[in-house]
């Protein structure tokens, strides 16, 4: 009897803990996601972004190029203070990519809505939506938010691509999990449940993507805790929840 309270009591307190860190890390990655919206729109209103544009799609020949290379600069240091910024695009109304910090994406085409979370200033709320980077096989996600002229008339979009290091960084800290505790955001990617890592080795060392208990009930929009075995097959208690904006949880 004394070992079986002692084992109630001690998977309680693991529950609780695994709970709280959970709780913690939902809340980081929200202010995360929250605060790389606030610099796309923030950007995209920027006065000399919203003027470069215009001239870049009014203009011709040298003013066109001038518009080019003064918007390159602005991009270059713009990627020297914010590390996870991958490539920044403008993007015309009709979703042809005008200008890149990756030249050989010009002239490209780049719905919105599909592997880009489109938002404005005036939505509250957002979905993103993360890919699977093809020539990396890496998680990224991208952003992107309208550009107005002066008089309130859309020229286009900036769209704004991230890879998830500093993500990575927020969901591999072991706090409250003590030293075999692991978290992990997945999502479904090409119709499997992947990772969400910045290391393209997770996805050469589960091609078929992860799967376990927790994760097909996070899926399915459910939350929970129980004991059943992770992706590679080991005994865990472990904690899910769906996060509500295209994130799965953690075990």
């Amino acid at each position: 009897m004394a070992y079986g309270f002692a084992r109630k009591a001690l998977k309680e307190s693991t529950f609780e803990r695994l709970n709280v860190a959970v709780s913690l890390q939902d809340d980081e990655i929200g202010q995360w996601l929250n605060t790389q919206r606030q610099d796309v729109l923030l950007v995209s209103q920027l006065p000399g972004v919203r003027r470069w544009t215009q001239a870049l799609m009014d203009s011709s020949g040298g003013d066109r190029r001038a518009s080019r290379l003064t918007l390159a600069k602005y991009f270059k240091e713009l990627t020297d203070t914010k590390p996870n910024l991958r490539e920044t695009s403008i993007l015309t109304e009709g979703g042809i990519i005008t200008f890149s910090t990756n030249p050989g994406r010009e002239g490209r085409y780049q719905p919105l809505g599909a592997t880009t979370t489109y938002f404005t200033a005036e939505e509250k709320e957002f979905r993103p939506t993360f890919y699977l980077v093809p020539d990396t096989q890496t998680t990224a996600i991208s952003f992107a938010a309208p550009i107005f002229d002066n008089e309130g008339d859309r020229l286009g979009a900036l769209s704004i691509s991230l890879d998830l290091e500093e993500v990575d960084e927020l969901i591999r800290s072991r706090a409250g999990l003590g030293q075999t505790g692991e978290t992990y955001l997945v999502g479904r990617l090409e119709g499997k449940n992947k990772f969400l890592f910045s290391d393209q080795n997770q996805s050469i060392k589960y091609p078929n993507g992860v799967n376990t208990f927790g994760i097909d009930e996070a899926t399915l929009v459910r939350n929970g805790q129980g004991l059943y075995t992770n992706y590679e097959g080991v005994p865990v208690l472990g904690v899910y929840r769906w996060l509500g904006d295209g994130i799965t949880g953690r075990n």
